[in-house]
């Protein structure tokens, strides 16, 4: 009878451990679920490469100490550039407005394609000299050989006399997007057209402030849904009224030489990185 006992008292003994085993390995193999759903998937994204610095809050320490090369995908902050610095490496294209910029705006440092008449129909036919150096060829071989970083165009007067706004809006946009597929990562600037002074603006039926300012608010437009910069010379060279300031220009249209430095101010105070 007491054999028996002891082992009875052996095998209940035996059950109670086995039955404290399977409760150990219950709770090991499953967490409590409020850390489980928390670390465990960051963790897994972490060393799977989906999980960027800081994208979710609180996992950020995991993260950095995680990822090998966390700081090698940071973009490195732009240097600060001199003026001369920013504007090399861009082309400006235009018309005679643009041949100005070119002789008496003091910019350094900047490629031109431009010429007097020049306009949006014939821009890719047209063959110049960039800079007025060298061999004339047409824009398309000329953005190819100077691969910029940043391309301007101020174009639009001398087509305000020929087809409608719509004509001169679908030729504007196929140039601009012409220049984007040309240079892929360079930066795109459309300038406004630049109003002219008060006496031409009353007087002509044809080249008037109001007229300007409809096909600048559509090329504003046309910025905003492609991707584009607008630059707004308008704002430097008119009067509260919206018209070429008079002293500004000889003809009520181009600026005169000595005020063609206010494009450089206009350039390098909208600066584009």
């Amino acid at each position: 009878m007491k054999r028996f006992k002891i082992k009875y008292i052996l095998v209940l003994l035996a059950a109670v451990s086995l039955v404290a085993v399977e409760l150990v390995s219950f709770a090991y193999a499953y967490p409590r679920t409020e850390n489980y759903s928390f670390r465990t998937p960051a963790v897994k994204k972490v060393f799977s490469g989906e999980l960027k610095e800081g994208t979710d809050k609180g996992e950020t320490d995991t993260v950095s100490h995680s990822t090998e090369n966390s700081d090698k995908k940071k973009k490195a902050p732009e240097r600060k550039l001199t003026d001369d610095q920013y504007l090399e490496n861009s082309l400006f294209i235009g018309d005679s407005r643009v041949v100005g910029i070119q002789l008496y705006s003091g910019i350094k440092g900047m490629d031109y394609f431009c010429s007097e008449g020049l306009t949006v129909y014939d821009l890719f036919e047209h063959k110049n000299k960039v800079n007025g150096r060298g061999n004339a060829v047409k824009l398309k071989t000329a953005l190819e050989e100077g691969n910029y970083d940043r391309i301007y165009l101020e174009i639009g007067i001398n087509e305000m006399g020929q087809g409608t706004i719509d004509d001169f809006m679908k030729a504007y946009a196929n140039a601009a997007a012409s220049l984007q597929n040309t240079c892929p990562d360079a930066d795109i600037i459309l300038c406004s057209i630049m109003n002219v002074t008060k006496s031409r603006d009353s007087s002509d039926k044809v080249f008037n402030n109001r007229r300007i300012g409809n096909r600048n608010r559509k090329i504003e437009k046309l910025c905003r849904e492609a991707g584009y910069h607008y630059l707004d010379i308008n704002r430097y060279v008119c009067s509260e009224e919206g018209n070429l300031k008079s002293e500004y220009s000889e003809d009520s249209c181009h600026l005169k030489g000595k005020y063609d430095y206010l494009w450089k101010n206009c350039i390098l105070e909208n600066r584009i990185y």
